[in-house]
């Protein structure tokens, strides 16, 4: 009959065994240890992104630039010198935009950030997709920028809605005083609201139409003349 050992015996032999975290070393639990807040700082990111996600959009989008690793990003300066670009690229137009009226009009913009925020444009063109960039820049700097295709459109948006102003194209289809006919039919139906006309040709000689707040066919003027209507919005809340 096989000896049963006795439990002194078992007891031993539980004894003699290593535990199995011995022989990985100190060192490896210490710099175990080391990386455990790091994990948790990575993962409390991960939820403070996640649960305000919109709020840390609309934050960045408003951002000029900021340094990240050495890598700075303007936002709002490339969205103006991509408009800037696009406009000098079209031989039709002529329009060359010196790098110091290009500073000056950002600049003023970004000390005016307050006056867009908020603010809403209805911008009547019937081709839209022409006006993205813009469009994009002015909405970095808070602004809500609304389309309309025709003049109609515009009239029916300009009841049912509140602006701050209008920007038109000049030309719509076979009609070439398409934006001057608008201010027309906006004053038969009662309208009053700044129009501000954007255009590829344009003659700098010649005076601005009568009931146009402005006129150009450059985007740092276009950015002036934004500003200036809102400046006027102001003083008239104001008085």
């Amino acid at each position: 009959m096989p000896k049963v050992p006795a439990i002194t015996e078992i007891n031993l032999v539980f004894q003699q065994q290593k535990p199995l975290t011995e022989g990985l070393g100190d060192d490896i639990w210490i710099e175990a240890i080391k990386i455990v807040p790091s994990i948790l700082w990575f993962l409390f990111a991960v939820v403070l992104i996640i649960c305000y996600r919109e709020q840390l959009v609309g934050i960045v989008s408003k951002i000029d630039g900021f340094e990240f690793g050495g890598f700075k990003l303007n936002f709002l300066r490339d969205s103006f010198n991509g408009i800037i670009d696009m406009a000098e690229k079209n031989k039709q137009w002529k329009v060359i935009v010196p790098e110091k009226d290009k500073d000056r009009a950002l600049k003023r913009a970004l000390r005016n950030k307050s006056l867009f925020e908020g603010s809403r444009l209805l911008w009547v063109d019937d081709c839209p997709e022409n006006n993205n960039n813009e469009r994009r820049m002015f909405q970095k700097l808070g602004a809500y920028c609304d389309f309309a295709q025709s003049t109609e459109s515009a009239i029916q948006k300009l009841r049912d809605f509140e602006y701050n102003f209008v920007i038109s194209d000049m030309k719509r289809g076979a009609n070439e005083q398409a934006g001057l006919d608008m201010l027309e039919l906006f004053d038969s139906a009662g309208i009053r609201i700044p129009v501000i006309v954007y255009l590829g040709l344009y003659d700098v000689g010649k005076p601005v139409p009568a009931g146009l707040f402005g006129i150009t066919n450059r985007p740092d003027e276009l950015l002036h003349l934004m500003i200036d209507v809102l400046e006027r919005n102001k003083d008239l809340n104001k008085s």
